[in-house]
């Protein structure tokens, strides 16, 4: 399993022990009852202990701002659990999750942080009553909150780890399998696109001007696994000139919206705009509707894929 793969399941299962031991196991307040006992209170249930007994029960859902809290608090925190657990698979299994996907899950994360402030440390469950009926009292916050808080924080770094592009450039993810593997082709270093076409120059030292009206094809697919596993974009055009654009590639003339996968697929509506006629293979298209980039299984079936396009 690469680095960039075991960074994102640390993550994802420090973020979702952390959660769902806030949400389902700890109390987040503990009444202590002079002479009586004490109430643990948590998300969704509660604990009244007497000397040596103890009973659980769940707590009302409405009637107090902390129940409501509580209970988006609780409920969150399980969706939250699920989609890093999703997204992780979906990392580990097809090498990046949908960036759409932790876009999201990234803006419900932040959002349950501030449902955790204000439970945890704005409202109170209903101290006030307790402490006007039975009288000599004290309250504790326990750690519940601040893991339930970090847990959100390390689940959004999780999500957006997941939706990465491995932080390496063609030559140097080439590089990595040994000097004598053969060098990624047709890569594009930098590309200033204009009306006409994309003024580039390749990782080989050369330098193409290629016209739209040449532009037949827009394939993406992903390098092996032993290259980086990173999504690449083929501008196929005539014999010899296509342009391979990869994460490191910089682009001019043109403002590609996004990273990783959004980037390339911001490329491809733009270059659609232009050539309407251009030919989309099935996986390309899966990958424009929202999947992950089809893999190359191996550098022989990159050697094939390259051949076709030569």
């Amino acid at each position: 399993m690469s680095s960039g793969r075991l960074r994102v399941v640390a993550l994802a299962s420090a973020s979702i022990a952390m959660i769902l031991l806030a949400v389902l196991v700890m109390g987040w307040f503990v009444l202590h009852l002079t002479g009586i006992g004490t109430i643990e209170i948590g998300l969704h249930s509660a604990r009244v202990c007497q000397r040596s007994a103890c009973e659980s029960f769940e707590l009302p859902t409405g009637g107090s701002a902390y129940g409501t809290f509580a209970l988006l608090a609780f409920w969150g925190g399980l969706v939250q659990s699920l989609v890093i657990a999703y997204q992780t698979y979906a990392r580990i299994s097809a090498g990046v999750a949908l960036a759409v996907t932790s876009r999201w899950g990234s803006v419900l994360g932040m959002g349950l942080v501030l449902v955790g402030v204000i439970t945890g440390f704005i409202l109170a469950p209903g101290i006030g009553q307790v402490e006007t009926a039975i009288g000599d009292m004290h309250v504790d916050r326990t750690w519940g909150p601040l893991l339930y808080i970090a847990g959100q924080l390390v689940g959004i770094v999780a999500l957006r780890a997941s939706a990465n592009q491995p932080a390496v450039t063609g030559e140097a993810a080439i590089r990595a399998t040994g000097e004598h593997a053969p060098l990624l082709s047709y890569v594009v270093v930098t590309g200033e696109v204009t009306r006409a076409g994309i003024d580039a120059r390749r990782t080989d030292a050369s330098s193409l001007l290629v016209l739209w009206r040449d532009v037949v094809g827009f394939v993406v697919r992903r390098t092996p696994e032993e290259l980086g596993g990173l999504t690449f974009a083929d501008l196929v055009s005539v014999k010899g000139s296509t342009l391979r654009i990869v994460p490191s590639t910089r682009l001019t003339g043109i403002s590609v919206a996004g990273l990783g996968d959004d980037r390339v697929r911001s490329l491809a509506t733009y270059v659609q705009s232009i050539c309407p006629e251009l030919a989309i293979d099935g996986a390309t298209k899966k990958f424009l509707a929202g999947e992950a980039a089809a893999q190359l299984r191996d550098a022989a079936m990159l050697a094939v894929h390259d051949d076709r396009l030569s």
